[in-house]
């Protein structure tokens, strides 16, 4: 097992692989079926046909046990199309119909961001809320965190499902355990709003503060002040009418999948297709909130260097969609076990996009010609050109590809020369890059790589949307050093499991409790695997030259957490 596992991120191709939480984010959506970059796990679509009514009849055969989805168009404040293909459960043949309900994961972060929102009209909470005065237990970290770093994902708080997997034991905690775990943590990744690292436990934060300041059980807060209102009769955080998750095997099988996130905020509500539907029309008909919540939900920020931040109150924000200037998308994607969700809108026009599934799909290609069939009847739609490509002359992708490190982050890429470009490796996949000329590689949907060659030395500027620019420099060759040296047993402050490290065929294999993973030699005392969660260990000595712990640093949502070194 590698060190994968957490990835749920959004917002870059870093963030792509965390996950996380994740997720999460639909965007980039050019990445999402090679290696379930947004989404891990996915496949191909099922053969899903355009929506035609809006019967909740259910379609599934009862001979056919296979899970399926719930799809659906709101258009005008309504669920004018809506398809309920497949089973919710396969060991009774229970078919998914409206009733159905389904664990929407990170689709949940824009219902916790809406309950933060209406306590700010309450005049309980502001957006400027140093965090602290909430939620006491946090460390000092010395810089103030406020509420909005927690919206933005712009804290630096560490991801609680990456640090679960450090833990022995389950490594899906429950709430109080999430909590723990960042209460504990004796740093940041960052300092705050210097950067967007999609976190799901800034949500986990933000629910509980909800649960402080309301005085109410978070549960109980959505009831009252959000489900009621909107006529959600079949939402919350519990369902009789639950689709199991289910993922498919190579051979086309079904297994149970439903080892789902269980901490509040981040994920976990439980919703069906017409509930969800009320939700979605609520961004443009304000039955919740007023104009006042709706502006706080569509609105964007910046990044302390002035980077455009689109990310805000568990949205994501795309303008000028499809090429239409002024056409603003509001998205969002979930992924918990084996359940797939993504909903998409557009505010101001009425029309968005639901698809809810309990297995193992590919989300985004099932709602594509939904949004496509829309787009193509606005008739303003300017269509997208295609990248142009330039061919790099060879001598040039040979310099360029190679291991670059990030000093900033500790964050590795790994770049191949394939069919006379440059390639990503990611995940065992090989992403081949457009050449756009000036040393400039594209991965559309995903971002730009900007090489420069100076004084015998090469760097890559990496540029994504809602990002502040990373610059990674080449490694240059070294002689690797005896891994015998690093190998023993290492322990951190920040979390109960250990560190084992063992030397390993010109590597190290690195063992935590929920598995090994594989890092090759890129440095002096340095270690990564930048294909898997862009791992990177570095060794740090004593005095007189031995080592004496490491630094791990995962993009899934740990920077250089330091480990002491207590056997060998």
């Amino acid at each position: 097992m590698d060190f994968s596992y957490t990835v749920f991120r959004a917002g870059s191709l870093r963030a792509i692989v965390r996950n996380a939480h994740r997720r999460h984010p639909v965007r980039p959506i050019a990445l999402l079926s090679l290696a379930a970059l947004a989404i891990p796990g996915c496949t191909s679509a099922p053969s899903t046909p355009l929506l035609r009514s809006a019967t909740p009849a259910p379609v599934a055969s009862r001979t056919d046990p296979r899970p399926g989805c719930a799809v659906g168009v709101v258009e005008d404040g309504r669920l004018s199309e809506a398809r309920y293909e497949g089973l919710a459960e396969l060991e009774t043949r229970r078919p998914i119909d409206a009733d159905t309900t389904f664990n929407i994961a990170s689709m949940s972060k824009q219902l916790t961001a809406a309950a933060i929102g209406l306590l700010i009209a309450d005049g309980k909470l502001s957006e400027d809320d140093e965090i602290h005065r909430h939620l006491p237990e946090l460390p000092d970290y010395g810089v103030p965190i406020r509420i909005a770093n927690l919206l933005e994902h712009t804290s630096g708080i560490r991801n609680h499902m990456a640090l679960a997997a450090f833990q022995p034991g389950s490594h899906l905690p429950t709430h109080e355990e999430a909590l723990a775990l960042v209460f504990r943590q004796s740093a940041l990744n960052f300092t705050p709003g210097t950067r967007h690292q999609y976190e799901s436990a800034n949500y986990v934060l933000l629910a509980e503060i909800v649960e402080r300041t309301s005085k109410q059980s978070f549960g109980e807060f959505l009831e009252q002040r959000i489900f009621e209102p909107l006529g959600m009769t079949h939402s919350g955080l519990s369902s009789p009418t639950l689709a199991r998750a289910y993922a498919e095997q190579e051979d086309g099988s079904f297994v149970l999948s439903e080892a789902v996130n269980t901490a509040r905020g981040s994920s976990g509500i439980l919703t069906t297709l017409p509930d969800f539907a009320l939700w979605v029309a609520n961004y443009d008909q304000g039955t919740l909130g007023g104009a006042s919540l709706r502006q706080r939900m569509l609105s964007t920020s910046t990044l302390a260097d002035g980077t455009p931040l689109a990310y805000r109150y568990g949205l994501m924000k795309e303008a000028d969609y499809g090429g239409i200037q002024g056409l603003l998308r509001i998205s969002h994607g979930g992924q918990t076990a084996s359940y797939r969700s993504t909903v998409g809108y557009f505010p101001g026009k009425g029309f968005g996009t639901i698809v809810l599934c309990n297995t193992t799909t590919d989300v985004r290609a099932i709602e594509a010609p939904l949004v496509e069939r829309w787009l193509a009847k606005q008739g303003d739609a300017v269509a997208k050109p295609a990248l142009e490509a330039i061919a790099p002359p060879i001598g040039l992708v040979k310099r360029l590809a190679g291991t670059y490190h990030d000093a900033d982050d500790d964050l590795t890429l790994d770049f191949t020369a394939q069919d006379g470009t440059l390639a990503l490796l990611f995940y065992g996949s090989a992403l081949p890059l457009v050449h756009r000329g000036d040393g400039r590689f594209v991965l559309e949907g995903a971002g730009e790589w900007r090489f420069r060659e100076a004084n015998g030395q090469v760097t890559v500027t990496e540029v994504v949307p809602n990002q502040a620019k990373l610059v990674y420099a080449k490694l240059p060759g070294f002689e690797p050093q005896a891994a015998s040296q690093f190998a023993g047993a290492y322990r951190s402050r920040d979390v109960d499991g250990e560190v084992a490290v063992t030397p390993g065929d010109g590597a190290l294999v690195v063992t935590i409790p929920m598995g090994p993973a594989t890092l090759r030699q890129i440095g002096t005392d340095a270690f990564a695997a930048p294909e898997q969660d862009f791992t990177h260990l570095a060794f740090t000595r004593a005095a007189d030259g031995a080592v004496d712990g490491l630094l791990l640093t995962l993009a899934s949502g740990i920077t250089r957490m330091r480990f002491e070194r207590v056997s060998t």
